[in-house]
């Protein structure tokens, strides 16, 4: 990434926050609403929030989702998390993981 496009600690501390932000609403969920323990709902929903509340905030600085998640690439790396090209790696992963759960919610419903 450009030195010159990188993002402050701040930024990057505001991604992680809100990263592990959609990681406890799904703890959350299965803490209060005492769901199943075969139920991947919970899961699900924390992903989508996990990847979906850092992406936002990059979307509404950026105005792009590429440049969105190139920022979030690019925080991962500032607060010491890998380079950027293995965050971009990563975060591709997650999102493909993400879309997987989503899957495993729909044919759990059916």
């Amino acid at each position: 990434m450009n030195h010159e496009h990188e993002p402050t600690v701040l930024i990057s501390f505001c991604h992680f926050l809100l990263f592990l932000c959609g990681l406890l609403v799904s703890i959350a969920i299965y803490k209060f609403f005492e769901v199943p323990n075969n139920q991947i709902w919970p899961l699900t929903i924390g992903c989508i929030l996990s990847i979906g509340l850092p992406v936002s905030f990059g979307l509404v600085r950026n105005k792009t989702l590429s440049k969105a998640f190139n920022e979030l690439a690019g925080s991962s790396s500032k607060l010491g998390q890998g380079g950027y090209k293995s965050n971009k790696v990563a975060l591709w992963i997650w999102t493909s993981l993400v879309l997987f759960t989503i899957c495993g919610a729909i044919y759990e419903r059916i």
